[in-house]
């Protein structure tokens, strides 16, 4: 026989299921974090094949030159590809998951970590989202002008390709850029109030002597 559920049985309920997907979450950007780690070491070993096969002198010059190029842009395009999808599943969880575990819970703060970083993020703002692509448009201007005074066909199809390969760069870059400034807007007002928290503690913490007792 169904038997209906109360209310605090409702809302236990329901805080579980936004943990489970907090936790889902978490778990699946910890894994995009491993991957995009996984991609940095690929960048010298893939350099070290490209001297290799140029030392060789398998193949034309300039399709070695441009080739390594395309690879080098290919591993930045799933690097910030990885880092678009990561910041995807924070911007869900401070954007949307936060405000329905807060509906059941109150308007207590927790999950406080991204709101934190607002304030007191430890490298620029955008600054490592833009780098990558910024780099790559410098490399392939400088390629551009060091082969220009020898440049044959396979140098203009070589530059057409990259140039392609960095317009999808950039492109995927700059969404993570606008993820990422979705949810800082959005967390404003919670890392103002996380900062009075923790001055006020801090005030109360001195006026105890620096013994204060959490709250159960």
């Amino acid at each position: 026989m169904k038997t209906e559920m109360t209310e605090q049985e409702r809302r236990v309920a329901l805080n579980q299921l936004h943990i489970a997907e907090y936790q889902a979450l978490t778990t699946r950007s910890s894994y995009w974090i491993i991957l995009q780690a996984s991609l940095l070491p690929a960048v010298p070993i893939y350099l070290a094949l490209a001297v290799q096969v140029w030392s060789a002198n398998v193949m034309r010059k300039e399709i070695v030159v441009w080739g390594a190029l395309a690879g080098l842009q290919l591993i930045a395009i799933l690097w910030a590809n990885v880092l678009a999808e990561n910041y995807a599943a924070v911007n869900y969880i401070e954007r949307y998951l936060h405000p329905l575990a807060e509906d059941t819970v109150g308007p207590a703060l927790f999950w406080g970590y991204e709101p934190y970083l607002t304030l007191h993020r430890p490298t620029k703002k955008y600054l490592g989202e833009l780098f990558i692509p910024a780099l790559g448009v410098l490399v392939l201007l400088a390629t551009c002008y060091v082969r220009f005074s020898a440049h044959t066909r396979w140098d203009v199809g070589g530059s057409i390709v990259n140039a392609v390969l960095l317009y999808f760069l950039v492109r995927k870059s700059l969404k993570a850029v606008k993820i990422i400034r979705q949810w800082s807007e959005f967390d404003s007002d919670r890392a103002r109030r996380l900062e009075m928290l923790t001055k006020w503690l801090s005030s109360i913490q001195k006026e105890d002597g620096g013994i204060i007792s959490r709250p159960s």
